[in-house]
């Protein structure tokens, strides 16, 4: 319902401001962010502007700038919290990281791990930022070779544990690099 009324309402504001918001809000969450500490407390302004001109309650802000949690304090609305839910994922307001929480399985282990348990635990990870891209194509292209052999426990798979040759696990350092290839499987 916020949503909708506040892409109805926000057209009438003609600023930046406004319009970030009208592009980055979920559900009743606004969720942005600023690259300067000062254009941070001047989007705070003009959201509580605009929310108040709204007839809105602003009920909670959370930010990592000290300075904004300050602001938000004094005008009864921080969110206290230390590590604060952000669409799927835990963020950590006061060193700025994100986090995900691992998901329990969704059936007991001496139960066979079918299809449908594979599936469901792949889609409880939303990642919206595609930071999380390396690790989730993995369980997305397992689903494609699940579904390709036609199996109806996903248990009769085997994946080797360890993804690099031996002469790389040899060294004393071990370097993530990531590149981005057009595949025709992910």
């Amino acid at each position: 319902m916020l949503n909708t009324t506040l892409h109805h309402y926000l057209p009438n504001y003609n600023t930046p401001m406004a319009e970030d918001m009208k592009e980055n809000i979920y559900v009743d969450d606004v969720i942005s962010g600023c690259n300067e500490e000062q254009d941070a407390v001047d989007y705070y302004g003009e959201v509580q502007s605009i929310m108040k001109e709204a007839h809105f309650n602003l009920c909670s802000w959370s930010s990592n700038s000290p300075l904004l949690r300050e602001q938000a304090a004094r005008d009864g609305i921080p969110d206290t919290k230390e590590i604060v839910n952000i669409l799927g994922l835990k963020w950590n307001t006061f060193s700025d990281t994100l986090s995900l929480t691992p998901q329990k399985p969704c059936q007991p282990s001496d139960q066979p791990i079918t299809k449908r348990c594979v599936l469901q635990i792949s889609s409880k990870t939303y990642d919206p930022l595609g930071r999380l891209s390396p690790v989730t194509i993995r369980a997305k292209l397992l689903i494609q070779e699940i579904w390709q052999q036609q199996l109806e426990e996903a248990s009769k798979i085997t994946l080797p544990r360890c993804y690099s040759t031996e002469s790389e696990s040899q060294t004393s350092t071990t370097y993530l690099h990531v590149f981005a290839v057009s595949s025709p499987k992910a």
